[in-house]
């Protein structure tokens, strides 16, 4: 049992962060020997160990069932405050709000990442810490509290110390990398586009400097986001754009996160959207609504990919799809306390309907705009 437990988990970190999926399964071994062993403290160690990284990467890279987590959750949580190691108290909360967050369930993952970061105190090594950063960046990007997401993430170097390693083993991402790349993208966001560059830049330096693990393939899509919020119109930008899209899926793919898929499909479809391919941008965005489903991770942007589906949809003249698609992006929006993403649905609807009906729309449009601007 606890000899055999012990070799499948250093199986399981010597493939780390370049083969998540067998990396789980070996710690997925580990759980299984261990299950019926007395307690003991090899038993315990083993067992924390398992659901911390399972938690922290199966659940919102590769959509793992929401019962599954739940269970080790609520063990793993037990051992640790058993245990005494706070750390490992953090890194299961902050593992359990993300896989409830790419569910769907923004509000619950936005409580509990803020929870995490209450729990951060002294002792809190700067790995765990610049997680708890990152998920509450990302839980506030999600319901539309950019500055926030901007004044995290600014947190992150200071903490992390330019230690480009950390974050690797834990979550499998440059910590560092990432925060040079999410404040690219609040910065967009905000409208600041050159320091929105100048971040990526950064993240990019950082990326060709070390090993950075999946915020890779993140810093190969942010350009094309860059470009769409840029009104990008240089064909030349536009190829690389595209180019850099299509490399962030096939990282992706290799990598065999699902969560990463959508994202890339989703900015692949951006990027035929610059360069007016409208049919190639549709079904880029299909891919990733049925992708996000089925795997059930990416749901947090459910209602983004819905804005984009408008807008491609409304680009390849099917205005009916396009209306369809905004009002259901809207709803879910609305539902889930999402205003930013409301607010890009507001407008591809105001756009579709300028588009369908003109100025007999007047009244409607300039509704969709109003909210759009609240």
């Amino acid at each position: 049992g606890l000899k055999a437990a012990r070799w499948h988990r250093r199986a399981a970190e010597w493939i780390g962060h370049n083969d998540v999926t067998q990396a789980i399964r070996h710690w997925q071994r580990v759980l299984a020997l261990t299950a019926a062993l007395p307690e003991s403290e090899d038993r315990t160690g083993l067992r924390l160990g398992a659901c911390s990284f399972v938690l922290m990467q199966g659940g919102w890279r590769l959509g793992l069932s929401g019962e599954e987590m739940e269970a080790l959750f609520l063990e793993g949580r037990a051992l640790a405050e058993r245990a005494g190691d706070n750390d490992a108290r953090l890194v299961l909360i902050i593992g359990y709000a993300a896989r409830l967050g790419v569910a769907g369930d923004v509000r619950r993952y936005d409580a509990l990442s803020r929870e995490a970061h209450a729990l951060v105190d002294e002792s809190t090594s700067p790995a765990v810490h610049g997680n708890t950063l990152v998920n509450r960046a990302y839980s506030s990007f999600c319901l539309g509290r950019i500055d926030e997401a901007l004044r995290l993430t600014a947190q992150m170097p200071d903490v992390l110390a330019g230690d480009l390693n950390l974050g690797l083993d834990l979550a499998g991402v440059s910590l560092l990398a990432e925060s040079w790349r999410g404040r690219a993208e609040h910065f967009g966001n905000r409208g600041r586009l050159d320091d929105a560059r100048a971040c990526q830049r950064e993240a990019e330096r950082l990326a060709r400097a070390g090993d950075v693990g999946e915020a890779l393939l993140w810093i190969r899509q942010t350009p094309a986001l860059i470009g769409s919020m840029a009104g990008e119109r240089d064909e030349r930008v536009f190829e690389e754009l595209r180019r850099g899209a299509f490399e962030a899926l096939e990282l992706a793919e290799q990598i065999g996160s699902w969560f990463s898929q959508v994202h890339s499909h989703l900015w692949v479809g951006g990027a035929h959207a610059l360069h007016g391919e409208w049919d190639a941008a549709v079904r880029a965005c299909e891919t990733a609504v049925q992708m996000s489903k089925q795997h059930q991770t990416a749901l947090e942007l459910e209602p983004q990919i819905l804005s984009q589906q408008a807008e491609t949809r409304l680009g390849a003249g099917d205005l009916r799809a396009a209306q369809a698609a905004a009002e259901e992006g809207i709803r879910l929006a609305r539902e889930r306390g999402q205003l930013y993403f409301e607010a890009l649905n507001h407008l591809a609807r105001a756009r579709t309907l300028r588009r369908a009906r003109g100025a007999d729309a007047r009244d409607e449009i300039e509704r969709a705009l109003d909210r759009a601007l609240e």
